[in-house]
């Protein structure tokens, strides 16, 4: 499980079950995504069921490499760079979450970055 925590104005990112945990400021507009795309440079694909919920599907080439990109809710749920996939998520849930599950624990050393 990664955690992400931005109340603070900085991200922290902890993998659950280490030790460490790495932190950068927050950027208000960060860099251009496969989901800032214009509409023109990027198309259709299919829905995909990811986590239990449809996801609709766009794929975006640049530089070359096709990039598919399923999102739910502009959630990226699933992402495939070539014939790689670099993120899918397993489970989807909709509820809020504990203020528990942000917590970075006490004993976990954070370093900026």
């Amino acid at each position: 499980t990664v955690l992400y925590n931005n109340n603070d104005g900085w991200v922290t990112t902890y993998v659950t079950g280490t030790k460490t945990a790495t932190r950068v400021k927050y950027v208000a507009n960060p860099a251009p995504s496969y989901f800032s795309h214009p509409v023109t440079d990027r198309k259709v694909i299919e829905v995909a069921d990811i986590g239990g919920v449809k996801c609709e599907g766009w794929v975006v080439t640049d530089g070359g490499v096709d990039t598919k990109v399923w999102t739910y809710k502009g959630i990226p749920c699933k992402v495939e760079e070539g014939q790689k996939v670099v993120l899918q998520l397993t489970t989807i849930k909709e509820e809020a979450p504990t203020t528990t599950i942000f917590t970075i624990p006490a004993d976990v050393t954070v370093k900026d970055n």
